[in-house]
């Protein structure tokens, strides 16, 4: 585990570091049912999520035999809210966790620039849109 005061602490250089946990599930064909339509225009296919965006899955059919009934629609762009202008907390600031915090972060440090994300957080949010330098960055969980 890291503390989000340990990430001053690294090895000079680029440095991506990702801690996370992933959790995964299946789901059969019968609890997918009725989440989108699918539906066939020409040579094409398309697959429509729950926000009415239509997506092309004709490639996932012909190249890797994928049956886009059994595709999970999801909820389409923008369902979960990114984390922008995320503050950060120095030590000495208010709200800077204790020494006797643990807590799993996902961190990652670009040249000098590094940042902790907690889990819990990210677990709510998934990605944060970032700037590290002159670069745009977003860190996923």
């Amino acid at each position: 585990m890291m503390r989000m005061r340990d990430m001053r602490i690294g090895m000079p250089g680029t440095l991506v570091v990702l801690l996370g946990i992933v959790a995964g599930c299946t789901t059969g064909a019968d609890e997918i049912a009725g989440a989108g339509d699918v539906a066939e225009e020409g040579d094409k296919i398309f697959i429509t999520d729950r926000s009415g965006k239509s997506w092309e899955v004709s490639h996932a059919k012909e190249a890797y035999g994928l049956q886009p009934e059994l595709f999970q629609f999801g909820l389409g762009p923008d369902a979960i809210r990114p984390i922008n202008n995320a503050r950060f907390h120095e030590p000495g600031d208010a709200g800077y966790p204790g020494s006797e915090e643990t807590f799993l972060v996902l961190a990652t440090r670009i040249s000098d620039d590094a940042r902790a994300y907690r889990i819990t957080t990210m677990s709510r949010n998934e990605v944060a849109n970032e700037v590290f330098g002159d670069n745009h960055v977003a860190p996923a969980y």
